[in-house]
């Protein structure tokens, strides 16, 4: 009997658990899918217009996502560390863009117009490809911020 009732305990904890992981996963979902629905979608049929419209919508939605993040963090975080965490979050897009201006643009074969002004006009599907992954990093920072606020912490 006593092995049953242990048996059950630990089968109920391990379900609230995953269960809590759901609640995080669906909320992070549920901002995801009010941010995103919150843009008009794309219907440019020119290739490269397209590519540059994707890339902005994707950065609307990842300020979205950016400024959900924030509003949760100010529900548990102290004041003063607020503005730092939004400047790591500003600076997180900053750094990725970095690397890839660096791995892409910056060679040594490259004239000196390649590195300094060409990233910034960037249109093609790597520069897309990249913003959906910065993207894919904020989503992750806001199911951590709402498991932060939840008292978990799965970093």
């Amino acid at each position: 009997m006593k092995k049953f009732i242990l048996i059950l305990g630990l089968f109920l904890s391990l379900n609230t658990n995953v269960r809590a992981d759901d609640d995080i996963s669906g909320t992070a979902q549920s901002i995801y899918n009010e941010c995103d629905k919150n843009i008009p979608l794309i219907t440019e049929t020119l290739v490269i217009k397209g590519n540059v419209e994707d890339v902005k919508r994707e950065q609307v939605l990842r300020k979205c996502l950016k400024d959900k993040i924030i509003e949760i963090s100010q529900l548990f975080m102290k004041k003063k560390e607020i503005k730092n965490f939004e400047k790591s979050l500003n600076q997180l897009e900053d750094v990725s863009f970095s690397l890839y201006k660096s791995l892409i643009f910056c060679r040594d074969d490259n004239d000196d117009n390649w590195c300094t002004a060409r990233p910034y006009d960037d249109k093609s599907l790597g520069k897309l490809m990249l913003e959906k992954q910065i993207t894919a990093q904020m989503y992750n920072i806001l199911q951590n911020t709402i498991e932060a606020k939840q008292g978990g912490y799965n970093f």
